[in-house]
């Protein structure tokens, strides 16, 4: 219940974020597309985007992402012009002659309407970027887990397995001494000898489908083992994410 519940607040504090990049965009937009969903296939796109983000995250599979709706930008910014302009005319078409009665006039109700929806990008993207934006919350784990990995000796002809490119960069580690769990070999008996030889640390994130979760799946308990040696958790199952643990590959 509680791991459903964690969900739900990630989800939430997402769905929070993304309302405000654009909500007048994402208000008209998605009216829009609901309107014309059995005509068009633009809305099946965005709205199975959303499901997917939503099934994701509700199954633990990973946290929700901006990346992943990406492509609904386009089909809501169409939308949203499209319903601003049914707005627009339809006020027209129920106001007195004299008040829009003029090019000029229709102008000016033109481009105000256009300002009001460009302006609802910036201060919210702005917003965004700064520190304690809600959804940043859920990557500090990460940070935590990198920082922790700049504070370790650093072996001379080992590198650092990292399934965070966050935790990657914050470790101080040079990009050609970081490799990521995908390029393991498919083995666990091979990829454990590629560890043993390669690697001095591993930051392990508890994301199912993660390699190193798929290959050892005792590391999600973030406890040591004979070959693994835990010596630090990051922090994540408590921040409502997915388990982050440093270890030490014991040679």
């Amino acid at each position: 219940m509680g791991t459903q519940r964690d969900s739900i607040e990630i989800l939430s504090a997402w769905w929070t974020g993304y309302f405000s990049f654009s909500p007048v965009v994402l208000v008209l937009g998605t009216a829009y597309l609901a309107v014309k969903i059995r005509s068009e296939f633009g809305p099946w796109i965005v709205f199975g985007l959303w499901a997917f983000v939503v099934a994701y995250a509700m199954l633990r599979f990973g946290n929700p992402s901006y990346r992943y709706v990406m492509l609904s930008v386009p089909f809501l910014s169409i939308g949203g012009a499209f319903a601003g302009r049914f707005i627009i005319e339809s006020i027209a078409r129920r106001t007195a002659p004299p008040a829009l009665g003029t090019p000029k006039k229709r102008a000016v109700a033109t481009a105000a309407t256009v300002v009001l929806i460009a302006l609802t990008l910036i201060p919210s993207t702005a917003t965004f970027w700064t520190p304690g934006f809600s959804s940043s919350a859920y990557m500090v784990p990460l940070q935590r887990a990198g920082e922790f990995v700049r504070t370790l000796p650093p072996p001379v002809d080992k590198i650092l397995v990292s399934e965070s490119p966050i935790a990657a960069y914050y470790s101080g580690y040079a990009p050609n001494r970081v490799l990521g769990s995908r390029w393991l070999p498919d083995g666990r008996t091979d990829a454990l000898a590629f560890l043993k030889a390669e690697a001095a640390y591993i930051v392990y994130v508890g994301v199912p489908y993660y390699k190193l979760r798929v290959l050892f799946p005792e590391l999600q308990s973030g406890a040591t083992t004979a070959d693994f040696e835990l010596l630090f958790d990051a922090g994540g199952l408590v921040s409502g994410t997915h388990a982050v643990y440093v270890f030490r590959v014991v040679s």
